[in-house]
């Protein structure tokens, strides 16, 4: 695939719907939060998951950034196309 060679580290990021459709509405754009919620984290193999309620995002950024520092295995992308037989 294109992304072989590269250390890829996949995050969830997650949000309650209640939350999503507020963000969603001050944004102004379509209402499709409730759709996506149901779709977007399918069949998805993280390497860590965050969630943005209740933490600000630089809390979330460090979690991600001691992630790395901590020397994680990064098999989330992988398995993820794996899963979904993408790989070649």
């Amino acid at each position: 695939t294109e992304l072989a060679g590269y250390r890829i580290l996949l995050v969830g990021v997650h949000c309650a719907l209640p939350e999503l459709l507020l963000r969603e509405q001050a944004r102004g754009d379509g209402a499709r939060a409730e759709w996506e919620l149901a779709r977007v984290h399918q069949d998805m193999r993280y390497d860590l998951e965050i969630n943005t309620m209740g933490i600000s995002p630089e809390d979330n950024a460090n979690l991600i950034w001691s992630h790395i520092q901590g020397g994680c295995i990064l098999n989330g992308a992988i398995d993820t196309l794996d899963d979904l037989n993408m790989l070649g």
